[in-house]
Order: C-alpha cells, then structure tokens, then sequence
C-alpha cells in the first residue's frame, strides 16, 4: 500500500478533525444549554394546580 497520498494531505485531515471537535463542543454546549433547564422545570412542582 502506498500511503504517500495520506502523508501528502495530512493538514487536511487535522483540519477536519479539528473542525470537526469544534462542532461537537458547540453542539454539547447548546444541547446543555437546552436540557439543563428543561431537567429543572420537569422536577419542579406545578405552580397552577
């Protein structure tokens, strides 16, 4: 196997890999943001009834 191509485009693939770990830390960040305050309101006791 010739493994010249990989050598030869390796800032590409470290330039997706730290694209791509920017975009699941944005993602986790939001989906927290989302749930976090959902949790709470869901084992807070209704104001209402």
């Amino acid at each position: 196997m010739d493994f010249s191509i990989i050598a030869d485009s390796i800032d590409i693939y470290f330039e997706g890999l730290k694209n791509t770990l920017v975009l699941v830390s944005i993602s986790l960040v939001i989906g927290l943001a989302m749930a976090v305050p959902l949790a709470v309101l869901r084992t807070s006791a209704p104001k209402i009834v």
